[in-house]
């Protein structure tokens, strides 16, 4: 995982291969919700990045929760 910092933030950058099977999936998802299509109006942009991050949180929660490493929560406290 890299690390970079983005103005006075720390961001993490996973791998290329977990990165595109959630790609993927998180596509097949907004293609059943919204359709595909280009989409201008402000409401529905918005409608999609809410989706789209509830989708990432709803993963990483189930990361955390099946994670039993100590070092991983060491690892996040240490991030605040």
């Amino acid at each position: 995982m890299k690390m970079h910092f983005f103005d006075k933030f720390l961001i993490f950058r996973s791998d290329e291969k977990p990165e595109s099977q959630y790609r993927v999936e998180l596509s097949k998802l907004l293609i059943e919700k919204f359709g595909q299509s280009t989409f201008k109006d402000q409401k529905t942009t918005r409608e999609i990045i809410v989706f789209s991050l509830n989708y990432f949180t709803g993963k990483f929660q189930t990361i955390c929760t099946n994670e039993k490493s100590v070092r991983f929560y060491q690892c996040i406290f240490r991030l605040r």
